[in-house]
């Protein structure tokens, strides 16, 4: 099965719309969601938000984030997800 991955960009008004859309997909199936922008932009309150949206929608939602001495490696958080034989 290939997951879906939209990408989320940051543009003004337009990216609750996008978010909703995006749990829709989720409510059919397996996706992903990338959200990129500059530092600063509020990326992690509109995670915050869609996070509690989905979940009210009845989404599982997996999420990770690094702990401070793993901060600056990439995608170091994804070590204990579900899956990766650790």
């Amino acid at each position: 099965m290939t997951a879906r991955m939209p990408i989320l960009e940051w543009t003004p008004h337009h990216e609750l719309t996008a978010l909703n859309v995006f749990i829709d997909l989720a409510l059919r199936g397996p996706c992903t969601l990338v959200m990129r922008g500059d530092a600063g932009i509020g990326k992690t309150t509109l995670w915050r938000e869609a996070v509690a949206d989905a979940r009210a929608r009845s989404v599982t939602v997996l999420s990770c984030r690094p702990t401070g001495s793993e901060a600056q490696l990439p995608y170091a958080g994804l070590g204990d997800s579900p899956g990766t034989g650790r």
